[in-house]
């Protein structure tokens, strides 16, 4: 049995159609991702995650960016930890708050973040 000139010319259009909006969202999750690395190597980890975040929303589900994400969530909760660590030092202790504060949106469970601000009198 074959189908009709016309219906196989139909859905061959609509194949390559498909195929050009797949390489085009692809394109343009690359172009998402190129800026991601370069933010990973200035270690701006926040612009790191709005790109990929941007990415994903082009390709849902992409195991690679949903594993680059969660490592730049990571690397910006150290960060924050870190910047807590070197507040608290500097006796800066409003700012090493915000910071442990900062790192507990990313992880409600932050251990380090949690005995920072039980250790400044903070149970909030």
């Amino acid at each position: 049995m074959s189908l009709p000139v016309d219906t196989y010319l139909t859905n061959m259009g609509d194949a390559e159609a498909e195929v050009r909006a797949t390489l085009e969202n692809h394109a343009r999750a690359r172009d998402h991702i190129m800026q991601a690395i370069a933010y990973d190597f200035r270690a701006d980890f926040q612009n790191e995650i709005l790109e990929l975040e941007a990415a994903l929303a082009i390709l849902p589900g992409d195991r690679n960016i949903e594993n680059s994400l969660v490592l730049a969530l990571a690397k910006l909760k150290y960060s924050y930890l870190i910047q807590g660590a070197r507040m608290l030092q500097a006796g800066r202790f409003e700012q090493a708050v915000q910071m442990y504060r900062s790192a507990l949106q990313i992880d409600p469970e932050c251990e380090p973040a949690l005995r920072a601000l039980e250790m400044l009198g903070i149970t909030d």
